[in-house]
């Protein structure tokens, strides 16, 4: 994560102030985007870039991580400006002169007497109504990817002094007082999925105070805490929103967000269109500063904690089950394909007792099927719990079907912290018997099996982010054909000798005699 410099705003308010006339009984809401059509009688403030590019407001234009920001102006947007009596006054017509360079903008006044050398001008979002309140809003929306054009109505906000130049002119330069949050979710190594599914929303939640809501703003600095509506959360609806496969700039996000530090959450909703199954992803992101006028860049790799369940292999193997013939792998109960793995192939089964050939079936693997010994943990120690309705994913879709919820394994090891270090500290090395004995399973394969039950209470959305789903209503396959995963699921181990399933009343392993003839497909992945 990184902050950066933001909107240093360096809108200059360069027009010669024009006498006002007597004020119209119609008040002037127009908002004009080219030509100079404002009222004779308007004082009016004209703001023109540096040789510089101005880094002002209000819509993003352009944002590259790790740099500054430029913003433009819109032509819904006014500015609040202190007259003669001290009294802010709303502009009420805006002006674009040129669509081409909409850091420029005109701001006309039809209330007031602005006669001094320097007036107090104050930003308070698009559509604000009173000079010295912002809201920061608790809900935002961000309709396309890279675009910050609900800046001004989610909670921007600034000040300046208008200061008089010897022809007549005002200028200032705009100091911005809220903070910003740019995300960049990801979904890496997971082409299928990548392009299945879509971002609804993002939650980001405060476990350290409020985050949003209505703050005074009569000093020229955002109150540190809200005066009415305070919000712990935060709520982007990205409706539709695409996810990249790399942190990108085209596929960023934006919120508004107040100013101090805090301690934050976020949760990513994605769904699947063409299932309609949705699931919310959960990252605790620490304790953060967020700086008024500034950026603080967020990356999100959404699918770290997803697997795909859709990865099958023989015993072993070097290459999965239905590795160049994928598209006719039968997925429906029943269905089957003579293009199963044949003796001398990669795709065959091993002879070995233990996985020697594919570093996913080793224990020194990078990323391994689990051990006997870490998988007696799971079942000892993991809390595992039925759920009929679980996501996962599937063949680079979400799904939605039975299975069981275990805690992983950071979570198990930091909750029975005595009970590891007395293994050594190496779940792998050591595993976990009934009654908290320790039995080491890789010496011996004639442990038949360990058998856990399980609980019927799913864990809740905020519980989540310390367990992950298994489905047990996936395939295996026999020979070719398509097995039903109900009532029984098989996963490989790191030994042939014990697989992992589950049963109506619970989950389990046990000791395993592979059928004489048969060449069976089992899925093969690592546990979180």
């Amino acid at each position: 994560m990184k902050t950066m410099n933001v909107i240093k705003a360096t809108m200059l308010l360069a027009t010669a102030l024009v006498t006002v006339g007597c004020a119209s009984d119609d008040t002037i809401e127009n908002e004009q985007q080219a030509g100079n059509k404002m009222p004779a009688h308007a004082v009016v403030f004209s703001g023109e870039n540096q040789a510089k590019p101005a880094y002002t407001r209000t819509t993003l234009s352009s944002h590259a991580k790790g740099s500054e920001t430029a913003v433009e102006w819109e032509a819904s947007d006014h500015v609040w400006v202190k007259d003669d009596a001290g009294v802010y006054q709303k502009s009420t017509i805006t002006e674009i002169p040129n669509l081409q360079n909409k850091s420029i903008a005109m701001f006309g006044l039809t209330t007031g007497s602005f006669t001094g050398t320097n007036h107090s001008v104050v930003y308070t979002g698009k559509n604000s109504t009173s000079a010295t309140e912002v809201e920061i809003k608790a809900e935002q929306t961000q309709t396309v990817t890279n675009s910050f054009a609900h800046l001004g109505e989610s909670g921007d906000c600034g000040v300046a002094t208008a200061t008089k130049t010897s022809n007549g002119t005002y200028r200032f330069k705009l100091e911005h007082k809220a903070a910003y949050i740019c995300i960049y979710p990801r979904i890496e190594e997971h082409d299928r999925l990548q392009k299945n599914v879509k971002l609804t929303k993002i939650v980001l939640v405060s476990s350290s105070g409020p985050i949003a809501g209505k703050y005074d703003f009569s000093t020229g600095t955002l109150g540190s805490t809200p005066t009415s509506d305070a919000s712990n959360t935060i709520t982007l609806t990205t409706p539709s929103g695409e996810i990249s496969t790399a942190t990108r700039v085209d596929t960023s996000y934006y919120a508004v967000i107040a100013p101090g530090t805090h301690t934050l959450r976020a949760k990513y909703y994605i769904t699947d269109p063409s299932t309609h199954v949705s699931k919310v992803v959960i990252k605790d992101l620490g304790t953060m500063t967020f700086t008024s006028g500034k950026f603080t860049d967020v990356t999100a790799w959404i699918n770290k904690d997803l697997i795909e369940y859709n990865s099958y292999y023989a015993w072993d193997a070097k290459k999965p089950y239905w590795y160049g013939y994928e598209s006719v792998q039968p997925l429906t109960d029943g269905a089957s394909n003579p293009n199963y793995p044949q003796p001398g192939e990669e795709r065959y089964e091993a002879s070995t007792l233990n996985g020697i050939n594919n570093p996913l079936f080793t224990p020194n693997g990078p990323r391994h099927v689990p051990t006997m010994n870490e998988l007696s943990w799971y079942l000892m120690k993991g809390d595992s719990r039925w759920d009929s309705n679980g996501v996962y994913v599937f063949n680079g879709h979400l799904q939605q079907g039975f299975g069981v919820w275990f805690k992983k394994m950071e979570r198990i090891k930091a909750d029975n912290a005595s009970l590891v270090a007395g293994a050594g500290g190496d779940v792998k090395a050591m595993g976990l018997d009934y009654g908290d004995v320790y039995h080491d399973y890789s010496s011996s394969h004639s442990v038949y099996m360990i058998y856990a039950s399980t609980s019927n209470t799913i864990p809740t959305e905020d519980e989540q982010i310390d367990y992950f789903f298994i489905p047990f209503c996936i395939p295996i396959y026999v020979n070719g054909e398509c097995r039903p995963g109900v009532p029984r699921t098989a996963y490989w181990t790191t030994s042939r000798s014990y697989i992992f399933y589950a049963e109506y009343s619970g989950v389990g392993v046990y000791h395993f005699g592979p059928g004489v003839g048969d060449v069976q497909g089992f899925c093969a992945v690592p546990m979180l």
